[in-house]
């Protein structure tokens, strides 16, 4: 399978996961609360999003959104790598999409780059044994602030756990 096709489809799952997610977090409220009022929070996918800063292009892997009565309650801006080729490009793209998405709205850039509450950009990895060494072998190079952003996505398993968990058994 070529790499477009795998990439592709980690993004699809992903967003199915967080679909499922969120049905179920709505579940699990009804089923707590006899009074429960349905929810009108939804989310919303945007993929393969371009950027151009005067010809620094790229795309976005995907924008979720979380609406919540039809206002934006959280944006998630996600770069996804199924395997890690060359980490210093891995980590300009991610830089890249932080720093000139939106082009157009510098309230909004301003926003995803330091992190605002509610604006999350983060760098989502496939779950296997070789991009897990590349990030522990690497955690120093790609920084604490980076390292806080990564997740390690697992299609089979269905779950995603925090980059600095891999960390935790170097540290014991």
């Amino acid at each position: 399978m070529i790499k477009d096709e795998k990439h592709s489809r980690m993004i699809q799952e992903y967003i199915t996961w967080r679909r499922k997610i969120l049905e179920l977090r709505l579940k699990k409220q009804r089923d707590k609360d006899e009074k429960y009022i349905p929810s009108s929070r939804k989310l919303k996918f945007q993929t393969e999003v371009p950027y151009n800063h005067y010809g620094d292009r790229g795309f976005i892997d995907l924008i979720m959104t979380t609406m919540r009565q039809g206002k934006i309650e959280r944006k998630h801006m996600i770069e996804f790598k199924t395997e890690i080729r060359d980490l210093g490009e891995m980590l300009r793209q991610y830089k890249r999409m932080r720093r000139y998405y939106p082009e157009d709205d510098q309230d909004d850039k301003e926003k995803w780059f330091n992190g605002e509450k509610g604006y999350i950009s983060l760098l989502v990895v496939k779950n296997n044994k070789e991009n897990n060494r590349i990030l522990v072998e690497n955690k120093d190079y790609i920084g604490s602030k980076i390292f806080s952003k990564i997740r390690i996505w697992d299609p089979e398993d269905k779950k995603i756990t925090f980059g600095k968990e891999l960390l935790k058994d170097l540290d014991e």
